[in-house]
């Protein structure tokens, strides 16, 4: 006589196990469908598109350059390098990304461009003023390809679970955004594809060679609704002390002790501000104890320096949809700006 039970029981565990795995490869499947859409979609997370970019640009890059500029969006907005030729002779790439990955970013960047290239002349670091106590996004740093996270590239910057974090969002980019996904999948007909999905696997943003991305124009109630925006900030921290935040700290540390190791001058830039925010009074005395933060945490690092002067400001008219990024054409103002004072 056959043992039936043992028989079933085997089959149903066989059943489970197939189950299981066949679950976890459509997981696998839907994760991968999720980033072929939102590396390949034009309207996805834009600020995240312009991490992986900007790690792209410098995989691609044939032969160094001498100025090296990261910074937030400020920059990546703000800098335009045939400007900064134009009016100094030499050259400049802007590998500027986004606020989220907040100066660690700056320093991985450094890190993977001195391993290609060795040290650059010197750099430019392009930052808002409220870029300097934020945490960092690890959905956002997850943007960064493998290449430039691993290798030490991100040691001694985040904490134990911040890089889980940071690895979990490689394995399922599913979680890319909470936002870009939903919004692309549910309208699908809005969807502009900047390179071909089947292609995506190279994970190249399309992006101009030397990383400056102008602003079409301006946006004036995005302008004014930010300048608001700022203007209630302010306000409400007034009086507080300004304290880095901890990852900041310790990438500033890191670009202190590259710049001594390689000789080379590195410049902490704020970026454009809007006119009617620098004159406020609230924001005068924030920006005066974010400087004197800065000054003192970066004290020990001689090769590490803070731009001395107000930032350059603007006009609504001159921004493109808030109070730090300028249209295309302010970015020529901005830049000759910079040039006299750092490149002079």
């Amino acid at each position: 006589m056959h043992n039936t039970s043992t028989r079933s029981n085997r089959i149903t565990a066989s059943r489970v196990i197939l189950t299981v795995l066949s679950v976890f490869v459509l997981v696998l499947m839907a994760n991968f469908a999720a980033l072929v859409l939102l590396k390949s979609a034009e309207n996805g997370n834009r600020g995240y598109w312009r991490i992986g970019a900007m790690w792209n640009l410098l995989g691609r890059m044939e032969e160094p350059t001498d100025w090296l500029v990261l910074g937030d969006s400020s920059g990546f907005r703000g800098f335009d390098p045939a400007v900064w030729q134009d009016a100094t002779g030499e050259k400049a790439i802007n590998l500027s990304a986004t606020v989220q990955v907040v100066s660690a970013g700056y320093a991985m960047l450094l890190k993977g461009y001195i391993e290609r290239f060795g040290a650059p002349k010197a750099v430019i670091v392009i930052h808002t003023y409220d870029a300097w106590y934020r945490e960092v996004d690890t959905l956002a740093v997850g943007q960064t390809p493998l290449w430039g996270i691993w290798e030490n590239r991100s040691a001694g910057l985040f904490s134990i679970v911040q890089s889980a974090k940071i690895l979990l969002t490689k394995i399922f980019p599913i979680y890319y955004s909470d936002t870009s996904l939903p919004s692309l999948v549910l309208r699908p007909y809005t969807i502009r594809f900047t390179a071909n999905p089947l292609t995506i696997a190279t994970n190249r943003a399309r992006v101009a060679d030397n990383g400056f991305e102008p602003a079409p124009g301006t946006e004036t109630d995005s302008v004014v609704s930010d300048l608001a925006g700022h203007l209630r900030f302010v306000s409400r921290v007034a009086g507080r002390n300004v304290e880095l935040s901890d990852v900041n700290k310790a990438a500033l540390h890191q670009l202190g002790e590259l710049s001594d190791q390689y000789e080379f001058d590195i410049y902490l830039v704020n970026g454009p501000i809007h006119t009617n925010l620098n004159d406020d009074r609230d924001f005068q005395n924030h920006y005066s104890k974010l400087r004197q933060a800065l000054t003192e945490e970066i004290g020990p690092f001689k090769r590490l320096h803070l731009l001395p002067g107000e930032p350059k400001t603007f006009e609504t008219h001159q921004l493109f949809n808030s109070i730090d990024h300028v249209t295309g054409e302010s970015a020529e103002s901005y830049t000759r700006w910079l040039a006299d004072r750092v490149a002079r």
